[in-house]
């Protein structure tokens, strides 16, 4: 089963953008899974989460947090 992106409980790109409010957030899911990309300043960060990862909504959320961190450390 496919999960896509309205059926979660929160909308996926804007919770992305808190991630890094500074970047342009790039969002495009995909038969492997959903694909992220943030660009500011001269830098990109990517975060793929896997097909089978997406039928937990907190995972996602806490890969989108995980990815938040990693963006203020460059």
């Amino acid at each position: 089963m496919r999960i896509k992106p309205q059926d979660f409980k929160f909308d996926v790109l804007t919770v992305a953008g808190y991630a890094n409010p500074k970047a342009k957030t790039h969002f495009a899911p995909s038969a492997s899974g959903f694909n992220f990309k943030w660009e500011w300043e001269g830098k990109i960060y990517e975060l793929h989460i896997e097909q089978e990862k997406l039928q937990y909504p907190d995972f996602i959320l806490e890969r989108l947090f995980d990815a938040a961190i990693e963006m203020a450390k460059k």
